[in-house]
């Protein structure tokens, strides 16, 4: 079906080219500033509650100079830090693991040495933005860290991974893609920049 619009979209006249291109750009800054506003949780659907793996300490520097170790770790492991998230409130870092084509790891550390980490539908696909296709995986979080030699202190006791189900019909970005140049710059950005 998206196919199908964006070859009309491509076949029809340049003014009704430039209404659907200034159309998915307001569709763009939309979700920009859904996504900007301060909440309590990200994505649509119901929040989800998650397992916090925190710091065996509580002292600032102790907990920041963990958190460095916990990234390092993270990185070495095939994590990367990714210019397309939102950070929330306190959040250091964001690191993300591909995990399949369909699936990956995020995992958050906050400034007071909390970390959260959650499988979810890959960011490829419109669906990523709901809850439905993500869950909690402290329990991968906590063996990754363990096998790492850091200690850790999960909040409750670790549970089995969540078996999560695919959507019937992914729909992939890249039909959006080539016909916004914000989305072009943004993706190319994402393979450059890292933050600091």
């Amino acid at each position: 079906m998206l196919h199908r619009l964006t070859n009309r979209i491509r076949n029809a006249c340049p003014r009704l080219r430039r209404c659907a291109l200034a159309g998915l750009i307001c569709l763009v800054a939309v979700a920009s500033v859904y996504y900007a506003v301060e909440r309590p949780h990200i994505g649509w659907g119901p929040a989800i509650e998650f397992n916090t793996v925190r710091a065996p300490n509580s002292s600032l520097v102790g907990t920041m100079d963990w958190l460095a170790v916990v990234a390092d770790a993270l990185v070495a492991e095939g994590y990367e830090h990714t210019v397309l998230q939102v950070f929330a409130p306190g959040q250091v870092f964001g690191l993300v693991k591909p995990i399949d084509d369909m699936w990956e790891y995020h995992v958050h550390g906050y400034v007071d040495g909390r970390l959260k980490c959650e499988v979810e539908l890959s960011r490829r696909y419109l669906q990523h933005v709901s809850n439905d296709y993500r869950a909690d995986a402290g329990g991968h979080l906590v063996e990754l860290l363990e096998a790492a030699g850091i200690d850790c202190v999960p909040e409750n006791p670790v549970a089995e991974p969540a078996v999560l189900t695919a959507p019937r019909t992914p729909v992939s970005w890249t039909g959006l893609v080539f016909l916004s140049p914000v989305f072009q710059a943004l993706v190319s950005l994402d393979g450059v920049v890292k933050p600091a």
